[in-house]
């Protein structure tokens, strides 16, 4: 009902414009303007009596947004504080694990110098038995030889005794 009015308050000043001389024209036009501005005002009064809430309202969800954020930061400065730690200790178990592992290496060096070490014997001991086989071989060959002659000289002697006799 007062936009009705409103309007029809228009548009009488509307006709008392065009009907006014230029003296009660500015007349007008300055009650024209301050009923503008009134009725600015009225607009202006209940957006801004509307507004205190919706900022209270933004307020309200902005706070609550920044307490979520803050938890899950809190949340994540844990998770990585955790991941942290477990770096560490993969850190840890890596570097106890190299050491191991050059351990083992050494062992396995050292285990290769004795193998070495018990080739290089066992191809000495196998070169002297060789040595000792032909050693042996000649010695025996000798023995025989020796024998032969021996038994040959024995029959020989032998003969010469039947003949003797």
């Amino acid at each position: 009902m007062l936009e009705r009015g409103s309007e029809d308050f228009f548009d009488d000043i509307n006709y008392i414009l065009t009907a006014c001389s230029e003296r009660g024209l500015s007349k007008l036009l300055a009650v024209r303007t301050i009923y503008q501005q009134a009725k600015d005002s009225q607009f202006t009064k209940t957006v801004l009596k509307d507004q205190p809430k919706a900022l209270e309202d933004n307020r309200q969800e902005l706070y609550h947004k920044l307490t979520e954020a803050e938890d899950e930061k809190q949340q994540l400065t844990e998770r990585l504080k955790t991941t942290e730690e477990e770096r560490q200790q993969l850190k840890d178990t890596l570097k106890t694990t190299e050491e191991e592992r050059q351990q083992l290496t050494g062992r396995l060096k050292t285990m290769d110098e004795e193998r070495q070490q018990f080739k290089d014997a066992l191809k000495t001991t196998e070169e002297e038995r060789q040595q000792f086989e032909d050693a042996l071989r000649e010695t025996d060959r000798d023995f025989r030889n020796t024998l032969n002659t021996a038994e040959n000289k024995l029959k020989t002697l032998k003969d010469e005794k039947e003949e003797l006799l």
